[in-house]
């Protein structure tokens, strides 16, 4: 309850205005009442109140001169002048000079009402800004005490854009106090308990509200000696964002990510074999970037290795196989380092051993893989073969695949596939005397129309023409 004294020299404002409003319904205790300048100053050393409202003329001393006064000794209060229409310019000077406010005589309830809820407002405001700044100091400043009011302290940190309103509601439904920070382009929320804290369960919390999200956890802990920790805590976590972008990362969350895997060959030297041996690159690629996790490397660190990586395996290939790539080794290290997080670096890696795999198969003129093509397709024509399922079957680039075909056979691949089936079907419907809806089916036609029109595209007759004409 905030203490106001009132100092006037009229009787009736200084036994009328305790009764004007219910002051304690609006957080205020009336204290203490003076008569004059002189008295009124007096009064105001003893009961050192929140609030004086006092007149600006009085005998004795008046109300600007005893309130100068009380500041000069040090003294903080808000105050609230009273002033007839005639006193309207002292009561202006009075607020420039740093009052409240002030009310015209006769005071209307209305009025004093609003400045009592105004300055429970400033207050209000005040109190949290110091909270603020004395939570600021503790974190990030000089200030290495802890605190006393509860036992465990845990932080989260957030972007500066999020409204974070609603989950320091849901905390506070879950038992917890909190409190929101801002400092240096992010917000932090602090959560304060008694008891340990479920960290699982407020980690949902903040997945449910923010999915897809940079938030940055930090353990629970016992905060009575200092709470510096935490940020340690934050710090050190936000080292690895490049490794886990747009999530929440904790000590928890990252623990299953660092256990390493033992294994007698490097993930980039089975890369290296696989390309010069024509082999599945996609586990070995995949082994590659899990060790980073594994070893829950800094971004620093990743983009390094990569690109000393990715500068070795082309020498050795070169070197091995006899072949120079036109590669740009300085375009490749610019476009490493400018990569925002590691599923980006890792696309743009992909990138470059595709291309390396594919210009190596080209350079090498490997025929026998086309052989390998024209043999599974006509064992499986029944089947339905597309270049991309080729070219996964085979391990091979489909773009890549579709164009040494084309140079190696003068076909595209499925116009070959459609010869394949047209010499098949001649020969069911030869030796047979099935439907031509069963002879499509059986050379992988689902479309008898389609199959027909092939058909007569490839022989000039139709299917049943071609049978009459054979027989």
């Amino acid at each position: 309850m905030r203490e106001v004294v009132i100092i006037d020299d009229e009787e009736s404002i200084r036994e009328g205005l305790p009764l004007l409003i219910n002051w304690k319904k609006y957080g205020y205790d009336v204290v203490g009442t003076a008569s004059n300048g002189k008295t009124g100053y007096e009064l105001i050393q003893q009961k050192q109140p929140d609030v004086v409202v006092t007149d600006i003329r009085m005998p004795s001393q008046d109300g600007l001169e005893m309130v100068q006064q009380a500041y000069n000794q040090g003294l903080s209060f808000h105050t609230i002048f009273l002033s007839g229409y005639s006193d309207f310019s002292y009561a202006q000077k009075a607020v420039s000079l740093g009052a409240s406010s002030y009310l015209l005589k006769p005071i209307d309830e209305d009025e004093l009402i609003e400045i009592l809820e105004n300055l429970n407002e400033k207050d209000t405001q005040s109190l949290l800004h110091e909270h603020h700044l004395q939570w600021i100091d503790k974190l990030f400043g000089a200030d290495d005490t802890g605190i006393n009011e509860f036992t465990y302290i845990k932080a989260l940190r957030f972007g500066e854009e999020l409204e974070l309103n609603d989950l320091k509601e849901t905390f506070e439904e879950m038992g917890f106090t909190s409190t929101i920070l801002f400092h240096e382009h992010y917000q932090y929320i602090l959560l304060l308990s008694n008891h340990w804290m479920d960290q699982k369960k407020i980690e949902r919390k903040c997945i449910k509200f923010f999915p897809n999200t940079e938030i940055i956890s930090s353990r629970c802990m016992e905060g009575r000696h200092t709470i510096k920790p935490l940020m340690i805590d934050i710090q050190t976590l936000s080292r690895l964002l490049f490794l886990f972008p747009n999530q929440l990362i904790s000590q928890k969350s990252i623990e299953k990510d660092n256990q390493k895997q033992s294994s007698t060959i490097e993930p980039i030297q089975e890369i290296g074999t696989s390309i010069m041996e024509n082999k599945n690159i996609q586990s070995s690629f995949e082994r590659y970037f899990a060790s980073f996790y594994h070893d829950l490397a800094l971004e620093s660190e990743i983009k390094w290795q990569v690109d000393y990586d990715i500068h070795q395996l082309i020498y050795h290939i070169q070197e091995k196989m006899a072949v120079n790539f036109p590669f740009d080794f300085t375009q490749f290290h610019q476009e490493v380092y400018l990569t925002q997080n590691i599923f980006v670096l890792k696309d743009l890696v992909w990138e470059k051993i595709i291309k390396i795999s594919e210009f190596l198969a080209q350079e090498l003129n490997n025929n026998n893989i086309i052989e390998e093509v024209i043999r599974y397709t006509k064992k499986n024509y029944k089947e339905e073969l597309t270049l991309k399922n080729i070219a996964e079957h085979f391990n091979y680039n489909s773009s890549y695949l579709g164009k040494k075909f084309r140079k190696e056979t003068g076909y595209s691949y499925l116009n070959f596939l459609d010869k394949i089936r047209m010499q098949k079907a001649t020969e069911i419907l030869v030796n047979s005397n099935l439907m031509v809806y069963e002879v499509a089916d059986k050379v992988g036609y689902s479309n008898v129309d389609y199959f027909y029109k092939k058909f007569k595209h490839y022989y000039k007759l139709s299917p049943n023409e071609y049978r009459n004409k054979t027989s």
